[in-house]
């Protein structure tokens, strides 16, 4: 699970979301007869994008979140429970190399459910989603972004700014809230 591994850590946080990408591959994509695969080309490349279309013959990311932005709604007035990150960079890339390809969030609110940031509780419900958007349709929306500032002066390749968007918004391909619901394992 990628709350084990240190954000910040780029590279092994992309080694540990591969992993992850597998089983996304290997079980949700399977029981929801999505037409993706992993994306060949990370053979080469571990920063191409996650997965490959086959209806279409092209590339999609995968956004594995598995922790809240709990402070969505005191920062954004947007609902913590829906709340999804995209790094803007990201966007940039994606538009400027790939055209417009569709990105998945993997919603994964199990391990941490509630926090307490300067002295104020934080929660959401146990949920499991996954919705989809085109990186067009992300870019179109006027979204605000949220700095990072652990990142102000990071050198480790990290992200610094992030678009904040209500998961909503997109195609829901699935959802399942509480998660315990669930009648299968990922």
């Amino acid at each position: 699970m990628l709350n084990d591994t240190n954000t910040e850590d780029k590279i092994a946080y992309c080694e540990k979301g591969a992993e992850d990408e597998v089983k996304f591959v290997n079980v949700l994509v399977k029981k929801l007869n999505l037409p993706l695969i992993i994306n060949p080309e990370k053979v080469k490349d571990k920063f191409a994008l996650d997965l490959l279309d086959t209806r279409k013959s092209e590339p999609s990311d995968l956004k594995y979140q598995q922790t809240p932005f709990f402070k969505a709604r005191s920062l954004y007035d947007l609902n913590p429970q829906y709340a999804v990150t995209i790094n803007v960079k990201d966007i940039v890339r994606y538009l400027e190399q790939y055209g417009n390809p569709d990105i998945y969030f993997w919603l994964d609110w199990d391990k941490e459910l509630e926090k307490e940031i300067g002295g104020k509780r934080y929660a959401v419900k146990s949920m499991a989603a996954i919705y989809v958007a085109t990186t067009k349709q992300i870019n179109k929306m006027n979204l605000p972004i949220h700095s990072y500032a652990r990142r102000i002066n990071d050198q480790n390749g990290n992200k610094k700014d992030s678009y904040i968007v209500d998961a909503r918004r997109f195609e829901c391909l699935f959802s399942c809230m509480p998660k315990r619901l669930l009648t299968w394992k990922t």
